[in-house]
């Protein structure tokens, strides 16, 4: 998402959320009710729309502080469609360093849920269809942006079979896992696969 409308998301959610839309509406329904009332107290031909302004505004004035309550309708999307996990926009996704034998992973976390912290991620990384090559365990909790992107990254020292395994990097490679959130006491699991070719380092590439 942009900076543009990142700012207009919040500006809005702010607005709604905030004393000030509700000040707003008191005031436009106490301006009808007073009208109505004008109209009424005159007793002209047009009592009959006096006394409609009347009643709106009095509704309106009985909304806006909660006596009557409008319905609302029940979000039926599940909450792990709510969030999606995409390779970083600014880094490669997967980063190979033959000197210091290490892999690092960067990903990105966009959530429309409120309130929410990455806790765990367990992910592996195959170069066909034979089993993971690599594998991963993060764990350090994290607080994730509301309406906004969250840059995750972790990395892991390679072992000399999972050298082996990985060859010289040189290919396109899939990272599938799943990611454990919490937002209260609700818990929430969201797979992701991405297929990539990572950027090595040095070249020429060898390792040490």
């Amino acid at each position: 998402m942009d900076n543009h409308s990142s700012w207009r998301s919040r500006l809005l959610e702010w607005f709604v959320g905030h004393a000030l839309w509700d000040f707003s509406k008191a005031i436009l329904f106490a301006a009808i009710t007073s009208i109505g009332i004008q109209y009424v107290t005159h007793k002209t031909l047009e009592t009959a729309f006096g006394i409609f302004l009347t009643l709106c505004g009095l509704i309106g004035l009985a909304w806006t502080f909660g006596v009557l309550r409008s319905p609302t309708r029940k979000d039926k999307t599940p909450p792990f469609k709510k969030i999606n996990i995409s390779p970083a926009s600014s880094e490669p996704c997967i980063e190979v360093n033959a000197n210091r034998g290490e892999i690092t992973v960067r990903l990105s976390v966009f959530s429309c849920i409120p309130d929410l912290r990455l806790l765990h991620v367990s992910a592996g990384i195959t170069t066909g269809n034979e089993p993971d090559a690599v594998t991963f365990d993060h764990n350090e909790p994290k607080s994730i942006e509301h309406f906004d992107r969250t840059r995750i990254e972790f990395s892991k020292r390679l072992t000399l079979e999972e050298k082996k395994s990985l060859g010289d990097a040189g290919f396109r490679i899939t990272l599938k896992g799943m990611a454990y959130f919490r937002t209260g006491k609700q818990e929430i699991e969201r797979d992701f696969r991405i297929v990539t070719t990572p950027r090595r380092f040095p070249e020429p590439f060898a390792w040490v």
